[in-house]
């Protein structure tokens, strides 16, 4: 038996055309179908909504999946609305765990309760957003306990194009571990640090002016600075002189702490210099400055009313006069050391205005 043709597309097409066209003029619905030329029932006169409006395309098959893109308003096309990008986008905080989505400062916090610098390293492995609060904290007093360890931080600080700002992180700097062999060469390579605000280059016999007006020139916000020279230790007179304290005079204006102890080559004008400049000096340390005398004290008097303590020990220049004005004056002060200080008497505590009620003084000789 011969096997029925399918009528081709532009048969149907001819049929539905026909059909409409009679629906028009009679103006009935047309519910039968039409019978095609092979003897077979033509497609139905009503179009499947999921066809093409502008082509005579077949309906698709009940089982195509093209309904996922159909929108529920008809006058879009028929494939339905494609969704906007911004509407596809998945935001990445959707994607982070809660460790990595907790906010910087509670990060920080939960970091600076960590014990061991090897804690911390541990931590910046985790991911760019860990490292970049963690490193600030291991970079924040780098450990110059050794050469090698001095080598390793002036040789990262030295990088053309470090991951971190390694110089800005750095707030302490502590070479006395290494003081009998610290020399300028030593201290240049951190010069490129700019924000320290504590420096302690205690007993640096080697260090000189070259070095250490380096160093304060870059930093403006030092508030704490120890060069002295404990003779006990070093028999050699400090290189430092008046051309370093007029260098801190003049950049290191927020200064709270002075420990010049043994050094013999700063003046009476430096210091005068200094004590005008850095009007919030509270500790000052000046042991064994002998060539100081009254001038220089009378000038931290008059000019820093904030001092807490104040060291003269072996100062034997200084008098009675400056003694009384720190008494008179320190409106905070509560620890002065005058051992040692020969021209000293009673008369500099004999004129002194009445005590007020909240000053309590405690003395050393």
């Amino acid at each position: 038996m011969r096997a029925s043709k399918a009528p081709s597309l532009d048969v149907i097409a001819g049929q539905n055309a026909a059909a409409a066209a009679a629906q028009a003029a009679g103006g009935i619905e047309p519910t039968v179908a039409a019978t095609a030329t092979n003897g077979e029932p033509a497609e139905s006169t009503s179009r499947d909504s999921r066809s093409s409006s502008s082509t005579n395309s077949p309906a698709p098959a009940d089982n195509e999946e093209s309904d996922f893109y159909i929108a529920n308003n008809d006058s879009e096309s028929s494939l339905g609305v494609v969704p906007h990008i911004q509407d596809m986008q998945v935001n990445d905080l959707d994607c982070l765990s809660i460790a990595a989505s907790l906010p910087s400062e509670i990060l920080i916090s939960i970091f600076a309760r960590l014990s061991t610098p090897a804690e911390l390293f541990k931590c910046m492995l985790v991911s760019r957003r860990w490292a970049r609060n963690v490193v600030e904290m291991l970079w924040h007093r780098p450990s110059c306990n050794s050469w090698e360890r001095h080598m390793l931080i002036c040789q990262t600080l030295a990088l053309d194009q470090p991951t971190f700002a390694y110089p800005e992180f750095i707030k302490r700097l502590n070479l006395a571990a290494l003081a009998p062999n610290v020399s300028d060469g030593s201290v240049l390579p951190l010069a490129v640090c700019s924000r320290v605000e504590r420096l302690t280059l205690t007993n640096c016999k080697d260090l000189s002016d070259d070095g250490l007006i380096a160093l304060v020139k870059n930093n403006p916000n030092l508030l704490a600075l120890d060069i002295s020279q404990d003779s006990k230790v070093n028999s050699e007179i400090s290189k430092i002189t008046e051309a370093s304290i007029f260098a801190i005079a003049e950049n290191c204006r927020k200064l709270q702490g002075l420990n010049v102890s043994g050094c013999k080559n700063i003046s009476n004008e430096s210091m005068i210099a200094l004590a005008e400049s850095c009007k919030y000096i509270k500790r000052l340390k000046l042991n064994d400055c002998d060539q100081l005398n009254d001038g220089a004290i009378l000038a931290f008097a008059n000019n820093c009313p904030n001092i807490l303590e104040i060291d003269l020990h072996a100062c034997s220049n200084i008098g009675n006069e400056p003694v009384t004005a720190l008494l008179a004056k320190g409106q905070s002060l509560r620890e002065l050391r005058l051992a040692s200080c020969d021209l000293i008497d009673d008369g500099a505590f004999l004129n002194l205005p009445p005590a007020r009620p909240t000053n309590t003084f405690e003395f050393w000789t």
